[in-house]
């Protein structure tokens, strides 16, 4: 995958984040899987882990639940975003606090 993750998703562990361990984290965490290395990968988890506090909505855990099975690394590395929920271009997830 091209290094860095999606503005949408970074604004989504921002702003609406993860609840712990529901279908949102679980989410993010396939989607930090993705990194290209262990050392981002461990950047992303940690943001994650961060945010992981913020409570979700019951329609933001159902999108979640929806999109989970359905995002791939192979859809990351292809731009194929929206089947992760995401619909900007990359940004380096080490540019944003």
């Amino acid at each position: 995958m091209r290094r860095g993750l999606p503005k949408l998703f970074v604004l989504l562990l921002s702003l609406s984040a993860f609840a712990c361990d529901g279908p949102c984290i679980n989410l993010a965490e396939q989607i930090c899987s993705c990194e290209p290395n262990r050392t981002e990968e461990d950047a992303c988890l940690l943001k994650v882990q961060i945010r992981s506090d913020t409570p979700v909505s019951q329609a933001e855990a159902d999108r979640c639940s929806e999109l989970l099975p359905l995002c791939t690394c192979e859809d990351l590395v292809a731009e194929n975003y929206a089947v992760c929920g995401i619909s900007n271009g990359p940004v380096a997830l080490s540019q944003e606090n």
